[in-house]
């Protein structure tokens, strides 16, 4: 996917005349007809008949990029879309984060499709090229290497692409599609030991959904070993570590001390205290409805919460703080949010950052956990897609 922005209409100067809106068309609409594969025709008709008036727009360049988008979702063939390809890179914003972006998508859609392959190899390169050298942009540094890798072993380059394919794994470690790409280098290359290694961490990968490494494991596998013995216990004791190090490893305090202890209302200015829960494994989820990532992961909260809401021996709550002035104000702000959102676990609100301080939150959402014995084992910062798998394995790890 392209990602582009809709520039917000600029404010009519005095007196000016309104611009004519029945010229523009319904990007909003088009911005999901261009994802569509069953619509995508459509909105390259719209945007090539819109582009067509050369209209003296600020939507024009965002109307070049959906096009692009549109061709792509509709596999256009490589005559249609090369040029609307050229025509979009002379408007790319001026911001490298935009640029990567936009050449490493297109060079991944090209190999994919196995069309182009030297424009999606030149693609690749310059995303490469344009990657900030910084501890920051690491991460981009190791999917363009990643994108360049596939991109190389489309076109049969496998020496090439096994390179590329090892320089992203260090920053990447548990990509299940760089070490699915990778076993499909070495396969390729005659390297079935290897590759056999490269399925299995892809497949094994936790808490990874992306079974593709599967297919081609299992027939590798069968082929060395005769049958599909050992495969699954092979498979099972590396998602075992696997859980151990995503999970369990990079969340674990390293000394661990006692939950410093709270006392605070829930929306119905009912009083908790800490000391309730003990004998529990508790989990107190640190959240605010200002936070974007945090109404990102409360979803995964509610569910890990249905899951284990029977379980006398696990505890879920959240602990919410607001940008509020007063407690009123905080109290009726936190219940409406979880009203809309139909969230159903305890929830509690800390107007005086009685919990927030003691534990030092400085990021939302934060996730800690503390064992049966009132001692903080995990904490957990940020969003994380799999925040419901991953608190799932701390829980159970507390439980054992």
């Amino acid at each position: 996917m392209i990602a582009v922005v809709a520039p917000a209409p600029a404010a009519p100067a005095a007196k000016a005349a309104p611009a004519p809106s029945a010229a523009l068309p319904d990007f909003q609409a088009l911005s999901q007809q261009a994802m569509d594969p069953a619509q995508a025709m459509t909105a390259v008709k719209t945007l090539r008949s819109f582009l067509a008036g050369k209209p003296d727009s600020m939507y024009v360049p965002y109307s070049r990029l959906m096009l692009v988008q549109a061709l792509l979702t509709a596999k256009a063939p490589a005559s249609e879309l090369l040029p609307a390809i050229d025509e979009a890179e002379k408007i790319l914003p001026d911001r490298p984060q935009a640029k990567v972006s936009f050449y490493a998508m297109i060079a991944r859609s090209l190999s994919e499709r196995g069309i182009a392959l030297d424009r999606a190899s030149a693609y690749a390169a310059k995303a490469l090229s344009l990657c900030p050298n910084t501890e920051e942009a690491r991460g981009m540094k190791s999917f363009c290497l990643g994108v360049q890798g596939e991109v190389q072993l489309a076109a049969g380059k496998t020496d090439l692409a096994i390179a590329s394919l090892l320089k992203a794994l260090p920053d990447s470690p548990d990509s299940q599609s760089v070490l699915t790409l990778l076993g499909s280098a070495y396969e390729k290359s005659g390297k079935s030991d290897k590759a056999i290694d490269a399925y299995l961490r892809s497949a094994a990968t936790f808490p990874g959904n992306d079974s593709t490494a599967l297919a081609p494991l299992r027939s590798l596998w069968r082929k060395q070993h005769g049958s599909l013995a050992g495969l699954d216990q092979r498979l099972e004791a590396l998602r075992r570590a696997s859980i151990q190090h995503v999970a369990i490893e990079s969340h674990k305090v390293p000394n661990p001390k006692p939950a410093p202890s709270w006392r605070l209302p829930d929306l119905d200015e009912k009083i908790h205290d800490l000391a309730s829960y003990k004998g529990r494994v508790l989990v107190m989820d640190f959240w605010g409805s200002w936070c974007g990532p945090c109404r990102m992961e409360l979803p995964l909260i509610e569910a890990l919460y249905q899951r284990y809401k029977s379980n006398p021996k696990v505890a879920i709550v959240g602990i919410n703080w607001e940008r509020a002035e007063g407690a009123g104000e905080h109290r009726s702000l936190a219940r409406e949010f979880v009203m809309q959102n139909n969230l159903t676990f305890p929830m509690m609100y800390d107007h005086e950052r009685n919990a927030v301080e003691p534990y030092q939150i400085q990021a939302f959402p934060t996730v800690i956990m503390i064992d049966r014995e009132g001692v903080v084992r995990y904490v957990n910062i940020g969003f994380d897609p799999h925040a419901d798998q991953i608190l799932d394995a701390q829980i159970r790890s507390l439980l054992d």
